[in-house]
């Protein structure tokens, strides 16, 4: 059996694992999220930004989002899209993945 990915707890974890090429980091087309990333000044968040761009890990709020995982992605989701609530960035792992 394939042994588990670990999965990132924190943006600057997300950012190593990146950085490796081990997972992936989705962003909303519509948001200014990857902006905000490149744009923040701290080391790990610009080069999630730059990862980001670089290979274009956007996707649509049109899209199904279950579509969009393998077993490493992560995705930045707008917690209003959840809960109704303001936008707060959040790393969102599939159940089947754990």
């Amino acid at each position: 059996m394939p042994e588990k990915m670990p999965v990132p707890k924190t943006f600057k974890e997300l950012s190593e694992m990146v950085s490796t090429g081990k997972y992936k980091f989705l962003i909303p087309k519509e948001s200014i999220g990857g902006d905000l990333l490149l744009g923040s000044g701290i080391d790990y968040l610009v080069k999630l930004g730059e990862a980001i761009k670089k290979n274009d890990w956007k996707y649509s709020y049109t899209e199904n989002i279950e579509n969009l995982f393998v077993d490493t992605t992560a995705i930045l989701i707008p917690t209003a899209g959840l809960k109704g609530t303001l936008w707060i960035s959040s790393v969102y792992q599939r159940k089947s993945v754990r």
